[in-house]
């Protein structure tokens, strides 16, 4: 565990309860997990990257599990993830407990100094609990990913929306056959 201040409150990240920091050992990146509350985070294990992700997603590092502890049954933690602004991290993944793939929670990313916080939250019992019981802890698989998210396609210009364009095109053919069907008479 590293021993610095990553999620900058002034106080030293092994000093704080609710608070890990740990290197990634495929590329030595820095990463720190901080999550509400005073319970300690139970355990820590790193994975290989996942499989099967959306082709717009690209994990980057290695995978991890971890397990926090709780206070009440079903209760929900938000989580946020301190990754080097280095490594294009912008959302996380999470194993769903039933199905074993992975998808985003919802998440959101700012920066911070020379970081980006991802944050995201879990429930005791919900669908990234890997245990699937409401028992006072939650135990997850998590990747920080770099997911692009194409904007929507604007609607065309050509004559609004409903197809509006081609009603005017048709009706200026009519106009222009009734034009030469006068003319001819």
């Amino acid at each position: 565990a590293g021993t610095g201040d990553a999620n900058g409150n002034a106080i030293a990240d092994r000093a704080e309860n609710d608070v890990i920091s740990f290197v990634l050992p495929s590329d030595s990146s820095y990463f720190t997990l901080r999550y509400t509350g005073d319970v300690p985070l139970g355990s820590l294990a790193f994975l290989p990257l996942p499989s099967g992700l959306p082709a717009n997603v690209t994990a980057l590092g290695d995978a991890f599990s971890a397990q926090v502890n709780l206070l009440d049954i079903g209760e929900t933690k938000t989580f946020e993830l301190y990754v080097p602004a280095t490594t294009s991290s912008n959302a996380i993944y999470a194993q769903e407990d039933l199905s074993g793939d992975w998808s985003a929670p919802g998440s959101s990313s700012s920066d911070a100094d020379n970081k980006t916080v991802i944050t995201f939250s879990l429930t005791d019992g919900g669908p990234y609990d890997l245990d699937g019981a409401a028992d006072r802890k939650i135990t997850f698989n998590l990747a920080a990913v770099n997911e692009v998210v194409t904007p929507p396609t604007p609607p065309s210009s050509s004559g609004g929306s409903g197809g509006g364009g081609s009603a005017l095109a048709m009706l200026a053919m009519m106009l222009l056959l009734g034009s030469r069907k006068r003319s001819r008479t």
